[in-house]
């Protein structure tokens, strides 16, 4: 009988026992555990902290064991473990390998380039039981297809996990309000004003209006055609309402988490500053830096509340606000 199995290295991930995560089980190494517990904030390399393992199982295709292994939640748990320590977490060195012997043997190895990120970060859970708890509920959901697929969370964990790579202030925003903006416009089958049928007539009506305009003199005819180009965008709900009732939604069992419509009017300004002129606008007597560097940390607040709320509820991590941001950082 032939033995295989599936190992990997794991970056910046702090443990303190054997961690089970769906298939997967993950150990501490010691040297790399106690290089991690003396790294700071400004720390950049990367340490290799643990290892992870899964049994393959002997009757897969021998010739094509990745087939098997690409079907386990692999990068569920990768993205997931980075939310819960706040840090990049990632896997490294895929490889499967064959028992001859006593001895295991390297049998089949991919290619990987790390994404190398910081290898500091405060934890969002409170001891191994709760980060094993967490793992527990949290792994099926992230990757359920629908749940985890569909909605957008596996994606916008992506973007949230880039964060914690070096990167301009600007950068990090916009990456967090596309975790945002990923999960507001697909929670929503229908992200118009009315139904399409019914603006099929207002879309009509104003073409004929803009067209009248144009016989009559009013606007040129290099007007009335981009005019035209633009009038879907009337039907078309803001990120301000579309996101304002999904927060609505998404935080309906915790009161505690309230998104105001000058919330998102700043977060909404914030993003257009970025995306339209490249940084964001001087606003009042506050410092540039200082001015930004709050609103996205704000805005990531809000961001990690709203993947916990949608991972399950924790009646621990969601009774204090996201406006209390500073709040174990």
């Amino acid at each position: 009988m032939v033995h295989t199995r599936f190992v990997f290295g794991m970056l910046n991930l702090p443990l303190r026992q054997e961690l089970a995560c769906g298939p997967f089980t993950l150990t501490p190494i010691p040297e790399g555990q106690e290089e991690l517990n003396i790294r700071g904030s400004m720390d950049t390399d990367p340490v290799y902290s643990a290892e992870g393992l899964i049994p393959l199982p002997n009757d897969i295709d021998q010739s094509d064991p990745w087939s098997y292994i690409d079907q386990q939640p692999i990068q569920a748990m990768e993205l997931l473990l980075s939310f819960a320590e706040r840090r990049f977490v990632e896997i490294v060195d895929p490889q499967v390998q064959i028992r001859w012997g006593d001895e295991w043997r390297v049998s089949n190895s991919r290619f990987h380039m790390p994404l190398l990120g910081n290898p500091y970060g405060v934890s969002w859970h409170h001891g191994h039981a709760h980060l094993q708890e967490f793992m527990n509920r949290c792994l099926p959901i992230v990757a359920d297809p629908e749940r985890g697929g569909r909605q957008g969370l596996r994606l916008a964990l992506q973007f949230y996990r880039t964060n914690f790579r070096h990167d301009f202030v600007e950068l990090q925003y916009l990456k967090s309000w596309l975790s945002l903006e990923i999960l507001y416009s697909r929670h929503f089958d229908m992200k118009t004003i009315m139904e399409a049928n019914r603006f099929r007539r207002i879309s009509r009506a104003i073409k004929g209006l803009l067209e009248n305009c144009h016989e009559k003199g009013y606007i040129e005819e290099h007007e009335r055609a981009p005019m035209n180009e633009k009038l879907g965008e009337i039907n078309r709900l803001s990120a301000r309402m579309l996101g304002l009732r999904f927060f609505e939604d998404v935080f309906r069992d915790h009161p505690a988490q309230v998104v105001t419509e000058e919330d998102m009017k700043t977060f909404v300004r914030v993003r257009n500053d970025i995306t339209h002129r490249g940084v964001m606008v001087h606003d009042g007597d506050d410092g540039y830096g200082q001015v930004h560097n709050q609103e996205h940390g704000r805005l990531q607040a809000l961001l990690e509340r709203v993947f916990l709320a949608m991972m399950g509820q924790d009646a621990n991590l969601l009774t204090f606000s996201w406006t209390n941001w500073l709040a174990g950082r």
